[in-house]
């Protein structure tokens, strides 16, 4: 597919709590997920990265994680060739003043 058709779904917007997103149907070809965060000082956040067969966030197999720390801001991403059907992620832990966390998928 030509990048300029690329469709990205937000999980999480700039959330400040721990929280699990829904979860989202992805077509079966490779996708690339980011997490970015944001805030003053130093900031910290992990987030779980789960597929499944099944449109639910309960029983989905963690794929990947982001650990995200640095001053100010900090980001990750990837390619990822795993192909379910459905992914979710979970915000496990968010530390720092402001701290605000976004995460994507792209395919």
């Amino acid at each position: 597919m030509d990048a300029r058709y690329k469709i990205v779904n937000t999980l999480l917007n700039a959330v400040t709590t721990t929280q699990t997103s829904q979860a989202f149907p992805i077509p079966a070809e490779d996708r690339t997920i980011q997490a970015s965060i944001s805030g003053t000082g130093a900031v910290s956040a992990t987030v779980l990265w789960y597929g499944s067969n099944i449109n639910s966030t309960k029983g989905g197999r963690l794929f990947a994680t982001s650990t995200l720390s640095g001053t100010t801001t900090d980001d990750t991403g990837v390619v990822v060739t795993e192909q379910w059907p459905f992914v979710y992620v979970q915000l496990s832990a968010i530390s720092g003043t402001g701290a605000a966390v976004t995460v994507t998928i792209g395919y």
